[in-house]
């Protein structure tokens, strides 16, 4: 037998997945009791649960309805939380994003609330749901797996009309055009790198993106504009794609298996600076040597890739003006103005992992 917990947060996770439309009728009695393993009595709290809640509303005589999202946001707007749904937290570049969004929101009265997703569609819906369920006065959020067709975006969109403000940070989602997003110009950033590549007399690049997010569609765009640009000089550049959820062993064994190859790349475009980091280790544990051997080029500006050794040809990520840009436009759009979008041009630091084809 279910408990009333349990059947009140199904209901509740399907209404806010869209599964019943605003202003529908949910199921009757007869049917939910043929869905839920529960009493009657369990099953009429958890209805009057999810009415308190402001999710449905009870018409006498006739049954129960989904609510106006509207109406639940109006009774919540007294929230001053601002919420923030990134990837990750507390690694990478997430925590300059993230004290740049807190020093503009935070001097305005408001507080942040934080969840991360690793990049799983389940965790972003989980989170939504949570940051609904606070009230939060508006949204930022990195969008998860952005490349792929994502089934949270009823969910979003009854955020919308919540009247829930959005702001999205390093990509959007397609179909979700109405939100402001801040975005690097990943493309042309990637472009950027090749070029310089191509200029030190690299022909055999090998460029390693992943495909599951916008930002890595995007590089990879740039990677191959900047060979088609010396076409038909040119036309000797290999490409590797990976997922978030690939196992990071399978992706080292593919990496190796081309670098210690008959055609071994003379330099590597790596999807992100975190990466680059990894590749390095993995060419020095097979002999080979950075840049004496390959050459190699990293994304994002990380702290760390000043560091590495060698220290990291790489693309700047402008992340805690990023943060404050976000929390400005979320601010803005709690305010009932409307943001633009923003998209920050690349700019290519060249430090010591590249060198000139000898």
């Amino acid at each position: 037998m279910q408990s009333q917990e349990s059947v009140t947060l199904a209901l509740k996770e399907a209404i806010l997945a869209g599964r019943y439309a605003v202003g529908e009728k949910l199921p009757t009695e007869r049917m939910l009791l043929q869905q839920f393993a529960i009493t009657r009595y369990g099953l009429r709290q958890a209805l009057k649960a999810l009415v308190a809640e402001g999710l449905v509303r009870a018409v006498q005589g006739s049954g129960f309805y989904v609510a106006d999202p509207h109406h639940k946001q109006r009774k919540q707007a007294a929230q001053k939380i601002v919420g923030v749904i990134t990837t990750h937290l507390a690694d990478y570049i997430f925590p300059p994003i993230i004290s740049g969004i807190d020093s503009v929101v935070s001097a305005a009265g408001y507080g942040l609330m934080l969840s991360n997703t690793h990049n799983e569609f389940e965790n972003e819906r989980r989170s939504l749901i949570r940051m609904m369920d606070t009230g939060v006065a508006g949204l930022i959020i990195e969008p998860t797996r952005s490349a792929m067709a994502n089934p949270n975006l009823a969910l979003y969109r009854r955020i919308a009309l919540a009247g829930i403000p959005v702001v999205f940070i390093n990509a959007g989602y397609t179909g979700l055009t109405d939100f402001p997003t801040l975005t690097v110009d990943d493309a042309g950033g990637e472009r950027q790198l090749i070029e310089a590549l191509l200029r030190q007399g690299h022909r055999q690049i090998l460029g390693l993106f992943q495909i599951d997010d916008q930002q890595g569609v995007d590089r990879m765009q740039g990677f191959v504009q900047a060979y088609q640009a010396r076409q038909p000089a040119v036309a000797t550049g290999n490409v590797m794609l990976y997922q978030s959820g690939d196992r990071l062993a399978d992706l080292k064994a593919r990496v190796l298996a081309v670098a210690t190859g008959e055609r071994r790349p003379t330099a590597i475009a790596c999807y992100n600076d975190q990466l680059a980091i990894r590749v390095i280790t993995w060419l020095g544990e097979v002999g080979l040597k950075v840049p004496g051997d390959i050459s190699l080029v990293g994304f994002d500006d990380y702290e760390m890739s000043r560091y590495s050794r060698p220290a990291l040809t790489t693309v700047v990520h402008p992340k805690r003006r990023m943060g404050e840009a976000a929390g400005q436009a979320v601010l803005k759009a709690i305010a009932h103005d409307r943001p633009a979008s923003i998209q920050y041009p690349a700019a290519v630091v060249l430090r010591h992992s590249t060198q000139p084809l000898s």
